[in-house]
């Protein structure tokens, strides 16, 4: 007979203790502590169970009844990511799927956005299709109740920087709504609903996931109401993510605090090389006393992100440099424990074609910066004997 107990969670007191109480636990502590009392299991498994069913009993202690609307291995990673960007958690199958719920939610009539990742702005155009021009407006626009204002913080691929506290207030004084896109920086360098922002999100796919090998969204806001209604949403437009990509989620959570400090360091210590090359004409990464950003991300962040573009000097040295790196797979994503490195223009040719977005895995930055090196070094000499002829 089955004799564990299972603890139903986002009870009042379960969210006083770990979410408002005065003692509240690390980052580090939190992603691997913060679900203990959710599943104990006969067994005491240490690793979290993984459930499959797509159906429940009638009656059970967790009042499930459908896996679409709710089940155990999701609840428990929301639970986590809750803590970790204090708020209540709803997950996606993907970044985009977490996006368009929000759209949803809102129904808003602006939305005031930045160009930054360029899926996001494809969506807006499927979303508000011929009426896209008068709804889809620059962060320049004035705002008014019933806007939605989408900030992409750390943009992508110029990792610009907005001032949640400024966004929040201005907001909040006309009835208009704040979306942070967090995704290049993961709860582990900012939590943005900290700053009165209404909901966060993440593709969880990035520095969340952590391992190349989930597609995920995330969603967290502080309003309880809003959290049940949006997961009611969720289930009837059916983006939900599967049990294995719920399961990989906890597992990366345990080790993101890890993982991203040690990306950040390492894209520090790397754009402080690449930013003095001759042939490197800008480096955009806000740790750079140079970027525009970077009084902001002292105030705003924990560190920079692990990811950055570079700016080589043309568009032949750029092509050249990407089949001479080794340790950098030519990919197009980011987060993941391997480094990476993307030709933006292939998808957007309204960016530069000599800009490359770097992110940094979890090599040796030494081993990182010795690769460049000899990349830039070999390209310097065919450069040279190009000009001797």
């Amino acid at each position: 007979m089955f004799r564990g107990r299972i603890v139903k969670p986002y009870t009042k007191q379960w969210y006083q203790r770990r979410v408002r109480g005065s003692k509240r636990m690390d980052f580090s502590t939190i992603a691997i502590h913060a679900d203990k009392e959710y599943e104990d299991s006969v067994a005491k498994d240490v690793a979290p169970s993984i459930h499959v069913s797509t159906t429940f009993e009638i009656g059970n202690e967790l009042g499930m009844s459908y896996s679409r609307a709710d089940q155990p291995t999701r609840q428990r990673a929301e639970i986590v990511l809750g803590e970790l960007e204090r708020g209540h958690a709803i997950l996606y199958s993907s970044g985009l799927a977490a996006t368009q719920a929000v759209i949803n939610f809102f129904r808003p009539k602006r939305v005031l956005i930045a160009k930054g990742y360029h899926m996001t702005m494809n969506l807006l155009k499927m979303w508000f299709k011929d009426e896209f021009e008068q709804k889809v407006v620059g962060l320049d626009s004035g705002l008014q109740k019933g806007d939605v204002v989408w900030i992409e913080s750390p943009s992508n691929p110029f990792c610009e920087l907005s001032d949640f506290d400024d966004w929040a207030k201005r907001a909040k004084e006309v009835g208009a709504y704040t979306v942070v896109d967090s995704s290049f920086a993961s709860p582990v360098l900012q939590t943005p609903l900290e700053h009165g922002i209404d909901i966060v999100m993440h593709s969880s796919t990035k520095f969340i996931g952590g391992h190349s090998d989930i597609l995920s969204g995330l969603l967290v806001t502080k309003d309880k109401t809003m959290a049940s209604t949006l997961k009611t949403e969720r289930s009837l437009l059916g983006n939900v993510p599967g049990s294995l990509e719920c399961f990989l989620l906890l597992r990366s959570v345990r080790t993101m605090h890890l993982r991203v400090t040690r990306q950040s360091e390492s894209a520090t210590t790397l754009v402080k090389y690449l930013s003095t090359h001759k042939l490197v004409q800008k480096v955009h990464h806000p740790s750079l006393p140079t970027h525009s950003s970077h009084a902001l991300c002292l105030k705003q962040m924990k560190g920079g992100p692990g990811v950055f573009s570079v700016e080589l000097i043309t568009p032949e040295i750029t092509q050249q440099c990407l089949k001479k790196l080794k340790l950098f797979l030519q990919a197009t994503s980011l987060g993941g424990v391997e480094s990476m490195i993307d030709w933006r223009y292939r998808y957007d040719t309204s960016l530069p074609a000599t800009l490359l977005r770097v992110a940094v895995g979890l090599e040796d930055p030494h081993d990182l910066i010795k690769d460049w090196e000899q990349a830039l070094t070999l390209e310097e000499k065919e450069k040279e004997k190009e000009s001797e002829n």
